[in-house]
């Protein structure tokens, strides 16, 4: 009665595809799950509603054959497992699909050729058309800068913790993050075909792809089940030989025997979930497999060389260490996070946030001037602060070249500065 439910309605996806590969003489694992299944529930069933038919000294104490009602049911079980945490990973591996997906905004600030804005949907934008980016805004379709200078937060695509400054000329690529001034921008490509469009169909492509074991594992198995069927019934035809007293059940239990021996076969079921798995763990943490077969041959890597900035980061700059010629440590940091609470740049937030972790205050602002892609000034306590880049600290008349030994040293080890 518990049997029944779990092999007629859990298991007949697998009776559909063990048919269609019956019909289609390509035989799989699906073949022989079929066939075990099919064997171990038909012979059960047989021997408890007509025993008659089984030989008397076969029976057992209830008046019936041997019923192997719980090896069909486990078998279901255990194959119908695999099959739901293959789904789940592959749901797991669409989400991470879908969170490139979610770095696109739904909307873009149309700006039409009478100087109007309106918000469309990005799906209605044609390259060629003019977009308005404002702050904090993520840039909808790859395109090309036409006036304004700003800066993009580009590790989502890159990977890169620092932005990116743009001005007249530059490009910019969907899903990046405008993270300073008002933007005008040309579209130069429609969703289907920017960057990030790409990136995603790499990702499905891989996770559809075969990676030389599971060919192997195909071969093997195109080989294999027809030989278990083989021998399946040479052993029928065997025992029916041998003992011919013992009628059709004997024969039918030890041909049965077999297929439920090697069914179902790791190797068919585990490799397809392995690769779904794999690439769907590596999407969620940032990394495209374009082939799936480095997942195979991943475990024999001994060095790995990064085509990019040399180190692996956190994704975000962190503030670790302070160097003062004159004012202490603590009153250092309160001065520069003062003044760096001003600016959205993340090494800004990154000395900020150093010194609300170390419970040191920050003072008020007053006169904050910016120099895009440089640096900013502000005053603090009565105090004319200035920070940015070498080039900005020079145009304010600061001698920098006393600090050429400290930066140097802290340039050799890939600091940030």
């Amino acid at each position: 009665m518990f049997t029944t439910p779990v092999v007629l309605w859990g298991g007949w996806p697998f009776f559909v595809r063990g048919i269609q590969s019956l019909m289609s003489k390509s035989l799989n694992m699906f073949t022989l799950i079929t066939l075990g299944i099919a064997s171990a529930y038909g012979l059960s069933m047989a021997s408890l509603i007509a025993p008659q038919i089984f030989a008397p000294f076969l029976w057992t104490q209830n008046g019936h054959g041997g019923l192997f009602f719980e090896s069909a049911a486990v078998i279901t079980t255990f194959v119908l497992l695999g099959q739901v945490l293959e789904l789940k990973a592959r749901i797991s591996t669409r989400g991470a699909v879908q969170s490139l997906l979610s770095l696109l905004p739904s909307t873009a600030l149309h700006v039409m050729k009478n100087g109007q804005e309106e918000e469309v949907s990005i799906n209605q934008l044609q390259v060629g058309d003019c977009v308005r980016l404002r702050p904090g805004e993520s840039i909808p379709l790859d395109g090309v800068v036409l006036e304004g200078e700003s800066s993009v937060d580009e590790s989502m695509m890159t990977g890169e913790s620092l932005p990116r400054d743009i001005s007249t000329g530059s490009m910019l690529m969907a899903g990046a993050v405008n993270q300073g001034g008002s933007v005008l921008m040309r579209v130069e490509s429609i969703s289907s075909d920017t960057i990030l469009s790409k990136i995603i169909k790499v990702v499905e492509t891989a996770e559809r792809s075969k990676i030389p074991l599971q060919r192997m594992a195909d071969v093997v198995s195109a080989i294999f089940v027809p030989i278990v069927i083989g021998l399946s019934v040479l052993t029928f035809f065997i025992w029916m030989w041998i003992n011919p007293k013992a009628d059709l059940y004997f024969a039918i239990y030890t041909a049965m025997s077999v297929l439920l021996v090697a069914c179902p076969c790791a190797l068919g079921l585990a490799t397809p979930l392995s690769i779904v798995v794999g690439i769907g763990q590596g999407a969620h943490k940032g990394i495209v497999i374009r082939k799936p077969e480095v997942l195979e041959v991943f475990p024999s890597v001994t060095a790995l060389i990064i085509d990019k900035t040399g180190t692996l980061t956190l994704g975000s700059p962190r503030l670790y260490h302070v160097e003062s010629l004159t004012y202490a440590r603590s009153d250092l940091l309160s001065l520069i996070a003062s003044l760096e609470r001003a600016s959205t740049h993340p090494l800004a937030k990154a000395v900020v946030s150093a010194a609300e972790e170390e419970g040191i205050q920050l003072e008020p602002l007053t006169s904050v001037g910016f120099k895009h892609g440089q640096g900013l000034e502000c005053v603090v306590e009565g105090k004319h602060l200035c920070i940015g880049n070498r080039l900005f600290l020079m145009e304010q008349g600061i001698d920098v070249l006393k600090f050429d030994e400290q930066s140097e040293r802290l340039r050799e080890r890939g600091d940030t500065l």
